[in-house]
């Protein structure tokens, strides 16, 4: 998977889209008196995908070039 350049100059890879969705529920868990544990469940979640899908990228490209 390609890292793409965003506007300000900031590579968009998955590390930094799954601190994105970690401040974002920080913030949300902060501000809230009662937190909604379904948003907060659902940013955790996507955090999980977007490492699924990293490591699943890293093994393909491992398996790819003849490394294991």
């Amino acid at each position: 998977m390609m890292a793409e350049e965003e506007k300000d100059g900031e590579v968009n890879s998955p590390e930094n889209e799954a601190l994105f969705y970690f401040e974002e529920a920080l913030k949300f868990e902060m501000k809230s008196s009662t937190p909604n544990q379904s948003k907060i469940g659902t940013l955790y979640k996507n955090i999980g995908l977007i490492y699924r899908k990293q490591k699943i990228t890293r093994r393909l490209g491992a398996t790819t070039f003849g490394r294991m």
